[in-house]
């Protein structure tokens, strides 16, 4: 009995297996698909090489993983108990003996393996990808300076230096500029300049006129130059890679060290404590989602691939609509982090617990 039931594990796994990877390679081709389309700009009009695009792509993939492979495990295993259940194959082992309940260990350990890899994922593999994806960026910066750069928008991502142009003239002009240096006063160095222009060794900034503030508000200093000259490296060190969150690419053990050094100096953790739930929390929706999703086919076994695909996109789409409203309260303090952040997870298994019963009383 004991070697049947090894099939048994082995049969559902490999029926879940290929639908559940369909499900997250679907939903990660949505998000890449935003990725590329935001990415057309650099492609088209400043003519960044599209290799550095597609790097840039390959390295926000683990961050994509996280977000979408709960959406794909709730899919696929409603796909894959859909399947076995239209085909009479969970009668077939209800016939045979094997409880609902015995094949739920299966899929429970699924859904666990799943948890695991995540949390592997978040703890190891994203925050490597963060220091590669900073060096593809310098990389794009070296051979298209102002890829970043839109008109009419300020580019607040060099360290202590805020540039806003009012037109972009290809990879390495930009005219009619602002640029705001920070130093130690809350008054910045103003430099309104009429054009700059990027090269690989150094920035030029041309025809520009400077002016200082001093704490009462006052003219400092001002001055006119025709060519100021900054050394590219000096200009883009400690520059931050735009599309990412700096909190989305620390490791669990990071934000756990953080929080620690935040109690010592007795500051606030609220930010850190949310950042911190967020990760465990995302990954273990992948072993609820699969508890649930096993019900939900089974109680409507009727429905078909399409169904299955609506009931699962309302679902996630609930799903992240309290995780944002759970960070939201929790920033606010109105509740304690540790039972707002949970509280996604715990909907989720409250509506498993209730599709579970529903189907054992029948």
């Amino acid at each position: 009995m004991k070697a049947k039931l090894k099939v048994l594990d082995r049969y559902i796994i490999t029926q879940m297996l290929n639908p559940i990877i369909f499900g997250i390679l679907l939903f990660t081709f949505i998000f890449l698909i935003d990725f590329l389309v935001e990415k057309m700009d650099e492609i088209l009009i400043k003519q960044v090489n599209i290799l550095f695009i597609l790097k840039l792509l390959a390295y926000q993939l683990p961050m994509i993983l996280i977000y979408t492979a709960p959406m794909g495990v709730l899919l696929g295993t409603m796909l894959a108990f859909g399947n076995l259940s239209s085909s009479s194959q969970i009668t077939a082992l209800e016939a045979a003996g094997i409880s609902i309940k015995r094949i739920l260990i299966t899929v429970l350990c699924v859904g666990f393996s799943i948890t695991l890899f995540l949390l592997f994922v978040e703890e190891v593999v994203i925050p490597t990808s963060k220091d590669k994806a900073l060096n593809v960026t310098k990389q794009i910066l070296f051979s298209k300076p102002a890829f970043q750069m839109k008109p009419n928008t300020f580019l607040a991502d060099i360290p202590n230096v805020n540039i806003y142009a009012q037109k972009i003239a290809g990879s390495s002009l930009a005219e009619n500029v602002m640029i705001f240096q920070k130093e130690k006063s809350i008054f910045p160095q103003v430099t309104l300049a009429k054009s700059i222009n990027w090269e690989k060794s150094a920035v030029k900034i041309n025809n520009g006129m400077i002016y200082r503030i001093d704490s009462n508000g006052k003219k400092e200093l001002s001055g006119k130059f025709s060519l100021q000259r900054i050394p590219t490296q000096m200009f883009y060190n400690g520059i931050k890679f735009v599309d990412m969150s700096d909190s989305d690419f620390l490791a669990i053990t990071a934000i756990m060290q953080n929080i620690k050094k935040e109690k010592k100096e007795k500051k606030d953790t609220t930010s850190s404590r949310i950042i911190l739930q967020k990760k465990l929390s995302i990954p273990v929706s992948c072993l609820v989602l699969t508890f649930l999703g096993m019900f939900l086919s089974l109680v409507s076994s009727r429905s078909g691939k399409g169904v299955s695909f609506g009931i699962s996109l309302v679902i996630i789409f609930i799903y992240i609509m309290t995780i944002n409203l759970s960070i939201m309260v929790a920033s606010s303090k109105a509740l304690p982090v540790l039972i707002t952040m949970w509280s996604p997870n715990a909907l989720l298994l409250l509506l498993a617990f209730g599709v579970f019963f529903k189907k054992i009383r029948r």
